[in-house]
Formats: C-alpha cells, structure tokens, sequence
C-alpha cells in the first residue's frame, strides 16, 4: 500500500510543478537536488531508528510527513505553493528515505524467511500496474482539467497514506 500512495503521489508531483506552477527549470532543478540531499541526510537518522527493528518509530513519522506534505499540495493556492515548495520536497525526501530503508530492510527481511521473495516481486508488479493505471483514470474522467486530475491523484494517495497510518496505530494500540 506504501509503494501504491508514493507511485501516484510523487510522480505526478514534478509533473504537476512543471505544468501547473509553471516553474522554471532552475527552480525545479534545485528542488530535486533538496529532494536527494534530504533522503540521504534523513537516511542516516532513520538508520538509528531502524535499528531496533521497531517499524512503527518509522512508520508512523514517514506517514505523517506524507500526509502533511499532499494536504499542503492540495489545499494551498499556486502563488504560495511556489515558496512551500522546498519544504514538501524535504518532507517527502524524508519519507523517502524512511520507506527505502523500511522496504530493503523489513519487506525483504520477512520475505526472505519465509522464501517469499517471488510473492513481493509479482505483489510490485501488480502495484506499477494500479499505480500507473490511476492517473490515466483520473486524467480521462477530468478529462479538460488537467490540474484537478493531478490533484485528485494526490488525494488518493493521501487517503492511502490516512488508511496506513490508522492501520499502524490500530496495531500498535492493540498489540500493547
């Protein structure tokens, strides 16, 4: 479900910026770059974290970030979105670096026992299927809105990342 909300959120979101904002090449330059310094810079911190092997210390704040990062891309307006922008980007690099470092270590880990790695291969698979078959839809069904298709993706991704997060807490909660 992480892999589904992060395919149609973000990449989507330099489309978006690109089309819609109508930013420049340098500034969206600049913003990847903040992007790939934060996942790395952020990698470190959730390396200490991941330690433990305590995932909802990770799960809980990546899907926090994601959250707070796609409400502020739909809500706010263009013209303030503009100046935001390298925050969003520092969240989800955040969020980046979390997932990868929960997807190499935890998915693969479990996997790996269980000689299930075939299952999570053919699970991806169907994952970049929906994920790329999700934008399609909403671009057809808003067909001469082309921002509002953009933003409607986002919010599907952000109901994926809602549902997760009340999922981790309903088992954290239970659990202890």
């Amino acid at each position: 479900m992480y892999r589904f909300a992060i395919g149609i959120g973000t990449v989507y979101l330099n489309l978006y910026i690109l089309r819609y904002l109508n930013i420049n090449y340098i500034y969206y330059s600049i913003l990847n770059i903040i992007i790939s310094l934060s996942e790395a810079l952020f990698g470190l911190y959730w390396v200490k974290k991941i330690a433990h092997r305590d995932w909802k210390n990770i799960l809980i704040p990546m899907s926090i970030l994601y959250i707070i990062s796609f409400i502020s891309l739909i809500i706010l307006k263009a013209n303030i979105l503009i100046y935001i922008l390298p925050i969003i980007y520092l969240m989800i690099g955040c969020g980046n670096s979390a997932y990868d470092l929960f997807d190499n270590i935890a998915i693969y880990e479990k996997s790996l026992k269980g000689y299930e790695t075939s299952y999570v291969t053919f699970e991806r698979f169907i994952e970049g299927i929906v994920t790329s078959i999700i934008p399609i839809l909403t671009s057809t069904l808003l067909r001469n809105n082309g921002n509002n298709s953009i933003k409607l993706t986002f919010i599907i991704s952000l109901i994926s990342f809602i549902i997760i997060l009340i999922f981790i807490l309903s088992k954290w909660f239970n659990h202890d």
